[in-house]
């Protein structure tokens, strides 16, 4: 009786919760920076699970395809994140990143050269190595996760896309908003961790074995560092599109930044 009697407790403040925003929201956000505060701080406990075993309150919920957002809400004066210039974009500074530590990472082959060994040993063994990374996409997710406030509850989903390289991947998700400059580096925080410092180190031969092995491991970084594009996109039309002082939100899988002022 007592489970059931704290589930129906918790389910009631919900409602009371959700019907405060419903308030906030109706009277529009961008003019008041008192329920502009507000309104986040009841995001923040809107989106407790109440689950205090959960680590950093992560869910799994699924497959993305069966992903809803029946109570995901947005500020009325919030801006989808969009940049339309054809070359000062995310995209095109995305693109001479990722140029750039391919580039490295072929000077570094190419001055390490493979003995007595076949390119079938080295194709084998860098699809080996791509099998091992997908549970390092699920590190980077969690990584992303832990930027978000303690209460704040996340959605950890998978999704399968034949289209793409690993066939399987993870996505995290919250609604709840972010600093401009916290967001920044919940983006690059997963990348520069698992990705970014790993190649510094095999770059200086700190990570290095043998001509073959570092080949290996220098293929496997560059490629979980390039899985990492829509990261350095985002950030840097974030940096391009939105204010210092701005909130960052994620809305139905799309990127919003709401005036805190």
């Amino acid at each position: 009786f007592d489970k059931y009697y704290k589930q129906r407790q918790s389910m009631d403040k919900q409602k009371e919760i959700n019907l405060k925003l419903d308030q906030i929201i109706e009277k529009n956000t961008s003019n008041d920076s008192m329920t502009e505060e507000k309104f986040t701080e009841l995001l923040e406990e809107r989106n407790n699970d109440y689950n205090l075993d959960s680590m950093w309150h992560i869910s799994f919920m699924g497959n993305k395809k069966n992903q809803e957002f029946k109570n995901d809400v947005l500020p009325k004066n919030s801006k989808k994140i969009t940049n339309n210039s054809f070359w000062i974009n995310g995209e095109f500074f995305s693109f001479i990143l990722i140029a750039t530590i391919i580039s490295f990472t072929f000077y570094n082959f190419f001055t390490h050269p493979i003995k007595n060994h076949s390119i079938i040993e080295l194709i084998l063994c860098i699809i080996i190595g791509i099998i091992f990374l997908i549970p390092i996409f699920l590190v980077h997710e969690i990584l992303h996760a832990i930027w978000f406030p303690k209460k704040a509850k996340k959605e950890l989903w998978y999704e399968i896309n034949r289209n793409s390289l690993f066939l399987f991947s993870f996505q995290i998700y919250s609604n709840c908003p972010l600093k401009r400059n916290r967001f920044l580096l919940m983006l690059l925080f997963p990348n520069i961790i698992l990705a970014l410092i790993p190649l510094f180190l095999w770059y200086c031969g700190i990570v290095f074995f043998s001509p073959f092995i570092s080949r290996i491991i220098g293929s496997l970084l560059t490629i979980l560092f390039t899985c990492g594009a829509s990261d350095y996109s985002l950030f840097f039309d974030t940096i391009l599109c939105t204010k210092k002082e701005d909130n960052i939100i994620i809305f139905k899988n799309e990127f919003y930044s709401s005036n805190a002022t």
